[in-house]
């Protein structure tokens, strides 16, 4: 019996099981839940979306700790196809309250109730996840994994372009057939970016040595943009 003086209390809420009854026979609640229950957390206000930035992919859709955000192919409009495992390797932007958008289009970030009961930050529509394999902010680590997922601009528009060509999409889009090849005279081509090298006796209609040249060491100085992401990729071979 621990019960030692009037009024002892001690046995409430023993196992669960034992209770106080009030002079109407009532029982009373547990004390120490009633406590906790006032000193419950309060609901904090909706997550924080930002911009991040780097070289390769220029502005991009960041949280609240510029940890970067991606959108799913396999996801509709408010609406999650990423469960289970898919979910561990990336973690849905859930919310306790409306999302802000300190940068990007205000009216573009929203939330929905997942098949789970989470409610997830969704932006243009589309529901927005961490990736696991992201450690600092600004880590696009997930960019293209398995042609699925993406970065998203702050209109809400998937990054899609491989990371290690997109610093050559200007050119691309400039005729860049045009660009690096210029022929002169029969039997010579000349690379348009070659410092005008004339290539004697190449044959005509074929890229001068030196277009090759200068295009694989550019390629070479990038490698770093997706070497981290074909790592990531690796890692994750076997699951979205």
């Amino acid at each position: 019996m621990s019960d030692k003086a009037a009024g002892d209390t001690n046995g409430q809420g023993t196992k669960n099981v034992w209770y106080v009854i009030d002079p109407t026979g009532k029982q009373v609640g547990n004390p120490a839940a009633a406590a906790a229950a006032t000193v419950a957390p309060a609901v904090s206000a909706g997550v924080m979306l930002n911009a991040g930035q780097n070289a390769a992919l220029g502005s991009f859709l960041v949280d609240s700790k510029g940890m970067t955000l991606y959108v799913f192919s396999n996801d509709t409009a408010n609406t999650s196809n990423c469960s289970g495992s898919c979910a561990t390797n990336w973690p849905p932007l859930l919310t306790n309250g409306a999302p802000v958008a300190k940068q990007g289009k205000r009216g573009l970030a929203c939330t929905f109730t997942r098949f789970d009961g989470g409610i997830q930050v969704t932006y243009n529509g589309m529901p927005v996840y961490n990736f696991a394999n992201d450690k600092a902010a600004g880590d696009t680590n997930g960019q293209g994994v398995k042609n699925l997922w993406h970065v998203i601009d702050l209109t809400g528009k998937p990054l899609s372009a491989p990371r290690l060509l997109r610093p050559l999409q200007p050119l691309l889009q400039i005729h860049i057939i045009q660009l690096l090849f210029r022929a002169e005279a029969p039997g010579k081509y000349r690379s348009g970016l070659t410092n005008g090298i004339d290539h004697h006796n190449a044959p005509a209609g074929l890229p001068g040595r030196g277009h090759f040249i200068f295009f694989f060491s550019y390629l070479w100085k990038n490698r770093n943009l997706s070497m981290s992401s074909k790592a990531a990729h690796a890692q994750i071979a076997d699951s979205y």
